[in-house]
């Protein structure tokens, strides 16, 4: 990419407002939904969907982020009453929705798609390394004892998932499209 390269800009559909302020006041005290990634020319990768009820949402939980962090809206004091955003390097917004929900805040996730996102090779590369493994570590200390994760999930949970961020950008991206996305 060069200093003309225009990157196709991250933002919101036009009814994701509308949607997330729907479920808040219906009772969710914390609502996401889905995305799309597109590469930098705005052609669409793949879809990022996530689960959908409550209950589904404390089971993915404890294996993945279980919302897209750019399109939650949560109850600003629910987040403070936990403290807010934990120190986690990448996986902050992960951990403040561990605690949210460890402390009861109902939450919900629409199906319908809320932002167009870009995904290019540098977040693939932002999702690695040394640092991002450390995060992981702590992550899954945190799964353990706010989301009664046993410690021989997190044990290969943390394994399967150092493999991957271990791996070259290009490979995690490879990854993330193919395995961890819905198709286009």
């Amino acid at each position: 990419m060069n200093s003309f390269t225009v990157l196709m800009p991250t933002y919101n559909r036009r009814n994701r407002f509308s949607i997330q302020l729907d479920m808040l006041s219906s009772g969710f005290q914390l609502v996401g939904g889905a995305i799309i990634e597109r590469d930098i020319n705005g052609t669409q990768l793949a879809v990022k969907r996530c689960p959908r009820t409550h209950e589904e949402i404390l089971r993915y939980g404890k294996r993945r982020n279980p919302s897209n962090h750019m399109t939650v809206a949560f109850d600003y004091k629910a987040a403070m009453s936990v403290g807010g955003y934990p120190d986690v390097h990448l996986l902050e917004d992960w951990a403040l929705w561990v605690l949210m929900l460890e402390g009861g805040v109902i939450a919900g996730n629409s199906d319908e798609i809320l932002v167009d996102a870009t995904a290019d090779l540098n977040m693939y590369r932002r999702r690695g390394g040394l640092k991002t493994i450390l995060s992981e570590y702590v992550m899954q200390g945190l799964l353990v004892r706010h989301l009664k994760k046993t410690r021989l999930s997190a044990f290969f949970d943390f394994i399967g998932k150092s493999i991957i961020l271990a791996a070259p950008a290009a490979v995690r991206g490879f990854i993330y499209r193919e395995y961890l996305r819905d198709s286009k």
